[in-house]
């Protein structure tokens, strides 16, 4: 017998998929070229399948001839050209191209691998990968709520809301639609893992196992959700007395489990020893991961950058989860806690922001947690709503309140989804931003229009707001400064050898536009480019992104003691003249905002300040 809901929900995502396939068919990018064909990070997880299948090797010479190399990788030291990104996606993206390289030879259209029906075949499957995470996302909601096919609606909500529509359609071959799907399926069956009392059964290990680590070959960092498994292990130790000889079966459960996610994680492992000449190497280079400093708040609430702010959606979800908390403690706890490390994981990364990007992208493995949040809120709005119907036959106020309250936030969520959508269906791989870039609110504003853009800005503003608040109250700063300086670095954005930006080493903070909420206690001074201190203490942010050290030139007209510290620690404290020039060497270089504070007599004129930064190890290059 089929499950409650089942052939409607099958119904609704056979729908979206025909729907999807227009999209992904007709869509162009801002140069007008089909978005089916492979684009940016695109190309470099498809030639694993040319060279694989066709070349019989992993040497992507004449691979990177058709695809131009767009981010100039250079030789490994094996003496291959390197390819930083992940091998999964082709495995999972093989028969996709078989299909299409079958098709490509029986109408004699060039079987190179860089056919259309190769390349399209491959593009195309992030639509399907994407709704099958949208379908086992309703099977977990309905398995916690009920509600039969109404346990799609929160799902679909999450899917249109935040990146995962995009990525299915509008910028496809990536390998987010694959970690979207796979993270998804081990989380829910881990989530059904529940259903069974006493200790997981073998078989139940060795399903996680393979699901987490296929979720890993899709992406690496996707391996954080294994903390699902050290929660299932406690849980399996707590029921340990309904399973004779539990002292060996349950450690030999989790070996398997173990043994087998290495398995399925180990064509990445192979195909970095081949190219790399090591079984685990970070490909992008040394200090691409900073773990000793990730941006974490950033990656969900920067103005610029954040999830939040381009997806405020998520933050109502997010929420939601956070409420559930009493209600259901395991599933949203674990979420949570995967969100969280997914962050961390995210921040530590040097491109926190995911470089070229549409929305929070890297996050592709929180769909689920996202999804449940969403199911979450419809089914409090839909019990207001039940309430507010019986509140007009009673009269009573405190339901048709609550009733008017579900209303506005159905309006709400609407029109953050189609504001959404309107953004996905205008953004395209050339347009996506990069380096920054201009804050989400007012962009969601001009893209949404009229109410929709004004409910969207207005909801990415508030979702960023308690990071904003934090920011000014740390910085003695305007409240509108984490939104003009959170993202916007000096001394360059991105990580030289990965792209073709060379590196910013450096820089010179000037003074034409003081206004600028990285400067405190400045005005303009009496000569173009320069400022003059207004009391006895002047602040500025410098807002970087590198580590290593960092010297500062500070030239001064005027004269008495001047102080100067970094981050709170003084570095100089000395008498001063017209025209000195002082050097001052830091090495405690925080990502984000670090607070220069000079205190010297008021009047005191300022010159622009020159910045130097250490070089950053790279890789090499073509």
């Amino acid at each position: 017998m089929a499950e409650p809901g089942s052939r409607t929900a099958r119904w609704v995502l056979a729908a979206l998929l025909a729907i999807g396939t227009v999209v992904w068919a007709l869509s162009r990018e801002d140069q007008h070229r089909p978005t089916a064909d492979p684009h940016a990070d695109a190309p470099y997880y498809y030639v694993y399948l040319p060279s694989l299948v066709l070349d019989h090797d992993l040497q992507f010479a004449n691979q990177y001839q058709e695809t131009k190399n767009w981010y100039r990788l250079g030789n490994t030291p094996t003496g291959r050209p390197g390819n930083v990104f992940g091998i999964g996606p082709a495995i999972y993206g093989l028969p996709a191209f078989v299909i299409g390289h079958a098709i490509a030879k029986a109408t004699d259209e060039r079987t190179d691998g860089f056919s259309r029906w190769e390349t399209w075949s491959y593009t195309f499957a992030s639509l399907p990968w994407s709704l099958a995470a949208v379908w086992l996302a309703f099977r977990l909601c309905r398995r916690r709520f009920g509600g039969g096919a109404r346990a799609l609606v929160g799902p679909v909500i999450a899917a249109c809301a935040g990146p995962v529509v995009y990525y299915a359609v509008r910028q496809p071959g990536y390998a987010h639609p694959v970690a979207t799907f796979f993270a998804t399926w081990f989380i829910e069956r881990w989530d059904a893992s529940y259903e069974q009392p006493g200790p997981r059964s073998l078989r139940t290990w060795l399903v996680l196992g393979a699901t987490l680590g296929a979720a890993a070959l899709a992406r690496p960092q996707l391996a954080l959700w294994g903390v699902l498994l050290a929660r299932a292990a406690i849980d399996d130790l707590d029921a340990r007395d309904a399973l004779p000889g539990w002292r060996w079966k349950l450690p030999l459960r989790w070996l398997g489990a173990g043994a087998i996610a290495a398995l399925v994680f180990a064509p990445q492992l192979v195909a970095w020893k081949v190219l790399y000449g090591h079984y685990y190497v970070v490909p992008q280079g040394p200090g691409f991961m900073r773990w000793d400093d990730p941006c974490w708040s950033e990656t969900l609430f920067s103005s610029r950058n954040g999830l939040f702010a381009w997806s405020p959606a998520y933050a109502l979800f997010g929420v939601a989860l956070v409420v559930a908390l009493r209600r259901m403690p395991r599933l949203a706890g674990a979420l949570i806690a995967g969100v969280l490390l997914q962050a961390i994981a995210n921040g530590a990364v040097w491109d926190w922001w995911a470089g070229g990007s549409f929305g929070g992208r890297r996050f592709d493995s929180a769909y689920l947690a996202f999804a449940v949040g969403a199911q979450l809120l419809v089914a409090l709005i839909l019990a207001a709503l039940a309430r507010a119907r019986a509140g007009l036959r009673d009269r009573a106020v405190v339901p048709l309140v609550r009733g008017g309250a579900a209303v506005a936030a159905i309006a709400i969520l609407g029109a953050l989804v189609i504001a959404n959508l309107q953004l996905a269906a205008a953004t395209s791989v050339t347009s996506a931003r990069i380096k920054g870039g201009e804050p989400a609110a007012p962009i969601l504003r001009r893209t949404g229009k009229g109410p929709i853009g004004t409910i969207a800005g207005w909801a990415s503003s508030l979702a960023t707001w308690p990071a904003r608040a934090a920011f000014a109250w740390a910085h003695d700063a305007p409240l509108d400064a984490y939104d003009r300086v959170v993202g916007a670095h000096v001394l360059g954005d991105t990580y030289p050898g990965l792209n073709s930006y060379k590196d910013e080493r450096t820089a010179e903070l000037d003074f034409r536009d003081v206004g600028r909420p990285i400067f405190g206690g400045l005005a303009p001074g009496p000569r173009p480019n320069t400022a003059v201190m207004t009391g006895e203490r002047a602040r500025i942010l410098v807002v970087l992104n590198r580590g290593g050290r960092l010297d500062l030139r500070l030239a001064l007209e005027g004269g008495g003691q001047v102080a100067v510290s970094w981050n709170g620690r003084e570095r100089l404290a000395t008498a001063f003249a017209t025209g000195a020039v002082f050097t001052i060497r830091v090495d405690d270089l925080r990502r984000g905002a670090n607070d220069l504070v000079i205190e010297a007599p008021a009047g005191t004129v300022l010159r622009p300040i020159g910045l130097e930064g250490s070089d950053i190890p790279q890789p090499p290059r073509i």
